[in-house]
């Protein structure tokens, strides 16, 4: 108990269990970054706009020479300066959104590119770890996997049976994130046990997590338990409330 009050509000990453909450250190540091910069940009009235993006362009100029050049630096300022340019597309994202047009030909574009940087052998995009390929591509890779999920999404959104489905994981999407490391773990041990290799011995658990196509199922179970929990959870705490009134 002393370590979860001392060591999640400080967002201290080196903690094990730890490890899935990076996106929300990372979220509230690039926030708290963002709105200073949007502050400072307001001073500029008429060049507003012009200077915003230049101080977040100037944050992710920054970020990148600290990580390249592997300069000694807090790894959430790196992140925060890093990440803070996606923040600031995502708020233009946001403001025009309704000049994006989602087509077939620009989804499968999207996907084409993402797949050519894949397959032509670049490094994988982890922000957690800060490995960034390289600033340029960063940002084109960041922009077609938005575009994608995006259009892809504006899809789904015409199929009101998914559409629903995907809105309630979404509105759950923390109980999933909280529950992810825990999930992983379970699924760790389940195959450790009951999936021996050729010697008759069960398999090492670190090399199970390496094989890629086990990430669909470890995807599945991460969501699909965490929500049957809770809706397990929100049954008994809906049939208590209705015994009590009752007794009442």
């Amino acid at each position: 108990m002393w370590k979860g009050l001392t060591t999640i509000p400080r967002f201290i990453p080196t903690e094990d269990m730890m490890g899935p909450y990076w996106f929300l250190s990372c979220l509230f540091f690039t926030s708290i970054l963002s709105w200073v910069i949007f502050r400072m940009g307001k001073l500029f009235k008429q060049y507003r706009s012009v200077v915003t993006g230049a101080l977040f362009l100037l944050c992710y100029s920054v970020g990148c020479v600290f990580v390249y050049l592997d300069i000694k630096c807090n790894v959430q300022i790196k992140l925060a300066l890093v990440v803070s340019i996606l923040f600031y597309l995502g708020f233009l994202w946001k403001r025009y959104d309704g000049c994006v047009r989602y087509t077939i030909a620009g989804v499968l574009t999207a996907l084409t590119i993402l797949l050519a940087g894949y397959f032509l052998g670049y490094d994988h995009i982890n922000i957690a770890t800060l490995n960034l390929e390289n600033p340029t591509l960063f940002l084109v890779y960041s922009l077609c996997g938005c575009y994608l999920v995006l259009g892809v999404s504006s899809f789904i959104n015409k199929n009101s049976c998914m559409k629903n489905v995907l809105s309630y994981v979404g509105r759950h999407s923390i109980t999933i994130l909280l529950a992810n490391y825990f999930c992983i773990r379970v699924l760790h041990l389940i195959r450790y046990y009951f999936m021996p290799d050729n010697h008759g011995a069960p398999t090492d658990i670190p090399q199970l997590y390496n094989d890629w196509y086990w990430w669909m199922v470890y995807t599945l179970f991460s969501v699909v338990v965490p929500l049957g929990v809770r809706e397990i959870y929100q049954k008994i705490k809906e049939s208590i409330i209705i015994i009590k009134s009752k007794s009442r």
